[in-house]
């Protein structure tokens, strides 16, 4: 019997040197440079390969003077028409000169990704001006890098889509974050240290993902100014990891009432005692205080409300505990004349069992009328017979 051995066929090599380098770009750096000694066909197609991961190589200290050699090799050789992602890792050994040059070189290159994630042991500061393209769509940076100002950064990339910082640090204990470009899409923060937090309202409203506990962070002041309800809250989840919270001071924007979308589930804060809340409504204040189980101090800024039939206020028929147990004093700025605010104001006198204080602050203008609806509140029964109730008249702006 006669067996004859099917012929092999290569249905790879005939692929046009544009279908093979999309292929290739999905591979490993150090696998796509291998396919270069397959044969003379293969020689140079990973010369188009659009994507630049030098992440995955983890070459040791030793190797470092030839890992340098690699990249300024593959930035030369690369005949890509634009690098759809560019990936570095580096650490220390690597001098600033050589990753500025690097990443300038890509910029030019019209990237549309970069992905940068430092392992140093001191911080790195990032030039602005080598961020400068209008064709990246995407950035990351991970790591102990000094970003001066985000808006001169975001400034040079007026296309840029997608801006994440992956904040990882065993020493940091303050974090402020500001920013008024619409460019931040998401934050990842691993700091066990983390004790302070500031994030401007461009930023605090989108993804923030937190990586472990933030078991030290006792004081957080948030601007928020989400888009829209179906954009999730980032603070929210980061407030879920904030279990030792003291201080927490929490703005929201004019324009909407993003925090108080129904399915926004709010964590107990068993150790919050100062609470300052500014452009939120009556009810929500309500669900704050209910959370809030210790308060002892709340501040609250420009409430929300609106005149008619829907002004009314539903009351909890249970009062939260912080006010028959903790807390003592309330300060309400531009107090507004809403019913549900003055229904609030009222609220707050009958069942803070151990209040000392509660003072508004008014403006001057239409006096007379604010003066008779604060008498009101004067002759409403006090839980507190320690109570003082004071009124603060502020010049007009």
């Amino acid at each position: 019997m006669v067996t004859v051995k099917a012929k092999e066929i290569d249905r790879i090599s005939p692929l046009s040197n544009a279908l093979l380098a999309r292929i290739l770009s999905f591979l490993q750096i150090k696998d796509v440079v291998k396919t270069s000694i397959l044969s003379w066909r293969w020689k140079y197609v990973w010369w188009n390969v659009p994507v630049l991961d030098l992440s995955s190589l983890n070459l040791p200290i030793s190797a470092h003077s030839s890992f340098k050699a690699f990249v300024y090799k593959a930035l030369v050789l690369n005949n890509a028409p634009i690098i759809q992602r560019f990936c570095l890792d580096f650490s220390d050994e690597l001098e600033v000169f050589h990753v500025n040059s690097w990443i300038w070189s890509v910029m030019q290159r019209n990237v549309v990704e970069v992905n940068l994630s430092s392992c140093m042991n001191e911080e790195r500061r990032l030039v602005n001006e080598l961020f400068s393209s209008e064709k990246l769509r995407a950035l990351k940076l991970c790591g102990k890098f000094i970003v001066p100002y985000l808006d001169p950064l975001l400034q040079h990339l007026p296309n840029l889509e997608r801006l994440i910082l992956c904040i990882k640090s065993s020493t940091i204990r303050s974090l402020e974050i500001t920013s008024t470009n619409g460019g931040m899409k998401g934050i990842v923060i691993e700091a066990p240290r983390l004790e302070c937090i500031f994030l401007s309202e461009t930023v605090s409203c989108y993804n923030i993902k937190i990586v472990g506990y933030l078991s030290c962070l006792v004081h957080v002041t948030f601007n928020s100014n989400c888009p829209s309800k179906d954009h999730r809250c980032g603070i929210i989840d980061l407030l879920h990891h904030a279990f030792r919270l003291k201080t927490l001071k929490l703005t929201q924007s004019k324009s909407n009432q993003s925090l108080e979308y129904h399915g926004v589930q709010l964590p107990v804060f068993h150790n919050l005692e100062r609470l300052e809340l500014a452009y939120v409504t009556a009810p929500f204040v309500l669900q704050m205080l209910k959370h809030a189980v210790n308060l002892t101090s709340l501040t609250l800024h420009k409430l929300k409300g609106r005149c008619g039939a829907d002004d009314s206020l539903m009351l909890p028929k249970n009062a939260p505990n912080c006010l028959l147990r903790s807390l003592k004093a309330v300060v309400i700025i531009d107090f507004c004349w809403y019913e549900r605010h003055a229904r609030l104001a009222e609220y707050l006198l009958r069942y803070a069992a151990v209040l000392k204080v509660l003072r508004i602050h008014i403006a001057e203008d239409d006096l007379e009328y604010k003066l008779g609806r604060l008498m009101q509140l004067f002759l409403v029964h006090k839980a507190s017979k320690d109570c003082e109730f004071a009124i603060k008249i502020t010049p007009e702006d």
